[in-house]
């Protein structure tokens, strides 16, 4: 038997409120307003997206629009497009030139030079 791995799909015409916790890699094209909880998957961000609130999750790849506090265990990628306001506490940041941000950013690397 092959073992499918689950995926959470928030469709673009999908608004949701509150808080919110995912268990399987989590792909939003809609709008979220709340708290977002996914410790131990990627949650992704796609163009048109807009989440307002708090992000708590492994990794994040934000293609759309973010007015949050995020803390990533790893790594967070804010892409071309993207527009981030807010602070984030992550192990890795990554900017792409053309993103628009306005945030305050902090690194739990323990390897800093």
């Amino acid at each position: 038997m092959i073992k499918m791995e689950t995926q959470n799909i928030i469709s673009e015409n999908t608004q949701l409120e509150g808080n919110i916790h995912f268990n399987a890699i989590t792909t939003i094209f809609g709008t979220l307003n709340g708290t977002i909880e996914s410790r131990k998957h990627q949650l992704t961000l796609e163009a048109g997206s807009y989440v307002k609130g708090m992000i708590n999750c492994s990794s994040i790849d934000i293609y759309g629009t973010v007015e949050a506090n995020i803390e990533s265990d790893d790594t967070v990628i804010i892409r071309s497009n993207a527009i981030v306001t807010g602070a984030i506490k992550s192990k890795n940041l990554v900017i792409y030139p053309g993103a628009q941000v306005n945030i305050e950013a902090h690194s739990d690397h323990k390897n800093l030079l």
